[in-house]
């Protein structure tokens, strides 16, 4: 059995469903972990009760670990999800002897075929990372890290477990969500993980696709297969991709420089939001956004005219309708 983690709250909930559909499909032997950052995604997970899901709440997590609670205080609420990214997987090597390996992938992240071959790459090592490959025009991101925390996997094993402890040292010293000398967020520690630790870069060019590495490849599209280079796509990073109102999406991809051609339109991109649409829809009951305040304030922005035309202005749209 495979063993992936992720943490996501409420308001990724149809996403991070996408994400385990895919991840069963492709990979049905696969056990997923979920950190659950508010209750009302916890709640209503149980009530979905998903086959080999297993949850845990933020608070077990804090309670677990209450130096990662003392900094909470300190972050802002997205810094504060970057410091756990080292505090989870820990909690599980620790709580689940009977895991071997374990891997962390962002909720944003579609599989479209097996993850088998990527873990595979990790032989005898501890520690397996993703390089962001960025595109010659995008060089310059590198300033953010070489490797991007979408996909990170550990051996539970002492090496594995001391990569562990030092990237969560570090997150607990300093994690915030800007650049600070060779400091960023949770992800530019990556970049000593090769230096300090019995690490493999994983070279499977399927693996964390995204914007900022899409002009690299020329996707080729057969049915359900996707593949590039003569690989298969294993899993699309599909960062960026929101609802602007109703049935209109911002693709994510303008930021990027990127235009998105007709095929990765059609053949990721509506896939994609569909299956995010059609997750929101079975929902057991609809998540909201948590306090009254978050609401009316997400309300306003949403139906704002003058934020409707900002975002038609400078960002690439697409229609998209639930049905497909």
């Amino acid at each position: 059995m495979l063993n992936f983690c992720a943490y996501f709250d409420h308001n990724y909930l149809p996403r991070a469903l996408a994400l385990y559909e895919s991840l069963k499909k492709h990979c049905p032997e696969a056990r997923l972990f979920v950190l659950c950052m508010s209750r009302e995604c916890r709640e209503i997970l149980e009530e979905m009760a998903l086959p080999e899901v297993t949850l845990y709440g933020l608070e077990e997590l804090e309670a677990y670990d209450p130096e990662l609670l003392a900094v909470k205080n300190t972050r802002k609420t997205v810094e504060y999800y970057f410091t756990t990214s080292p505090c989870w997987p820990r909690f599980l090597l620790r709580k689940h002897p009977e895991i071997d390996i374990l891997t962390y992938v962002d909720a944003d992240c579609l599989f479209f075929s097996d993850p088998s071959p990527v873990l595979a790459e990790l032989g005898d090592a501890s520690v397996g990372i993703v390089p962001h490959r960025f595109s010659a025009r995008m060089r310059e991101a590198e300033r953010y890290g070489k490797y991007n925390v979408g996909w990170q996997t550990f051996r539970n094993n002492a090496e594995g477990l001391r990569c562990l402890e030092w990237w969560r040292e570090r997150c607990l010293e300093w994690c915030h969500d800007y650049i600070d000398g060779e400091r960023y967020a949770d992800q530019k520690y990556l970049d000593r993980f090769t230096e300090f630790f019995d690490t493999v870069v994983i070279k499977n060019e399927g693996v964390n696709v995204a914007p900022w590495n899409l002009e690299n490849y020329k996707l080729r599209f057969s049915g359900e297969e996707i593949s590039l280079n003569g690989v298969p796509l294993v899993f699309y990073h599909f960062q960026g991709v929101r609802n602007v109102i109703g049935p209109l999406w911002d693709l994510g991809l303008k930021p990027y420089g990127l235009k998105g051609a007709k095929d990765v339109v059609n053949g990721l991109y509506r896939p994609y939001v569909r299956a995010v649409l059609r997750h929101s829809a079975a929902l057991p009951r609809k998540p909201g956004p948590g306090t009254l305040r978050m609401r009316k304030r997400a309300m306003l922005r949403r139906y704002n005219p003058f934020f409707v035309i900002k975002t038609l202005l400078n960002r690439q749209l697409v229609l998209v309708f639930g049905k497909g």
